[in-house]
């Protein structure tokens, strides 16, 4: 049996998550509140902003979906 996913992006090209139009949080609700057994994979698909790395923009992007489905 696969797995089933989404990727979690913006859709605006070069836009740090939860920055551009793509409404994230509402998937968040929607796969948390269906209970639909669906892992979100957060991407990372911007220039890296200077003074960061990939990996603080992938904790700041865990951050943002925790915010979101507060």
């Amino acid at each position: 049996m696969s797995e089933k996913y989404c990727n979690l992006s913006d859709i605006l090209p070069n836009t740090p998550f939860g920055e551009g139009d793509t409404p994230i949080g509402e998937v968040l609700r929607l796969l948390r509140d269906n209970k639909w057994n669906i892992q979100a994979a957060i991407e990372v698909e911007y220039k890296i902003p200077s003074g960061s790395d990939r990996m603080s923009e992938i904790a700041r992007a865990i951050q943002y979906c925790r915010h979101e489905l507060v």
